[in-house]
């Protein structure tokens, strides 16, 4: 069984559900990394994940319309870059709703299932070229 209150942020440790996580990215990468970008320490993002009461709940809440697992892989790229957590939407959507992407903003990466067509095997015994065996769907998910 691992220990979930051994986590780097002393706050969750000990438990304490009105302080909010650290946003600055440097609290959950390692210290002493010179100029190149960091690495986040994803089992400590998850070990406070799991131990910050609500933390999972509203990373659900403002992103329902996305899958649980794309939920908190949103949330968890959120936390690494030290961004509070807020609804999101691709750029022609908020372009849509009427608002204004902040310059310089980065895009977020989620999993994305897309059908494409297959050529069947046509060396397949009994197989005719141009029926419907020769045109299978396969899903792919991509990022």
């Amino acid at each position: 069984m691992y220990d979930l209150t051994n986590t780097p942020n002393p706050h969750t440790a000990q438990g304490d559900a009105r302080v909010s996580p650290s946003h600055s990215p440097e609290a959950h990468h390692p210290a002493g990394v010179g100029s190149e970008q960091p690495k986040p320490q994803f089992l400590a993002m998850l070990r406070e994940a799991l131990t910050e009461p609500g933390r999972i709940s509203k990373a659900y809440t403002l992103f329902h319309a996305y899958s649980f697992g794309n939920a908190l892989w949103i949330a968890g790229q959120l936390w690494a870059r030290g961004e509070p957590l807020a609804p999101i939407a691709s750029f022609n959507r908020w372009r849509e709703l009427g608002r204004v992407v902040k310059k310089g903003s980065k895009a977020l990466c989620m999993s994305m299932p897309v059908t494409v067509k297959a050529k069947a095997d046509t060396k397949q015994a009994g197989a005719d070229p141009g029926t419907e065996q020769d045109d299978s769907r396969r899903v792919l998910f991509v990022v």
